[in-house]
């Protein structure tokens, strides 16, 4: 990624639990950007899964936790008390390491 293809940097979202259906797993957004490829203009998030790794993935492929309803998050084998326990979990363990970003 070289700094004339990243534009629109923003850390609004920053915190935000997501699931990314890539890998059916939790994580946290560090913050977005848009990539620009020729004449495209891609929305990434920066992301932090639950072992603290950095990973960018297309906006289309997350999506917040908040946004999701009982039955999707059946689909994906979770229960709305589990999310709140791991991500609690999560953010108590990971918290230093994000900040260092």
């Amino acid at each position: 990624m070289t700094v004339e293809n990243l534009k629109d940097f923003d850390r609004t979202l920053f915190g935000t639990k997501i699931v990314n259906f890539n890998t059916q797993k939790l994580g946290l957004i560090l913050y977005t950007w848009t990539n620009v490829y020729a004449d495209a203009h891609i929305p990434f998030a920066t992301c932090v899964d639950e072992n603290g790794k950095k990973y960018n993935v297309s906006m289309d492929d997350i999506r917040a936790i908040e946004d999701l309803d009982e039955d999707e998050l059946q689909e994906l084998g979770l229960r709305y008390k589990e999310i709140n326990y791991e991500i609690k979990n999560y953010i108590s363990k990971r918290q230093i390491y994000c900040w260092n970003y």
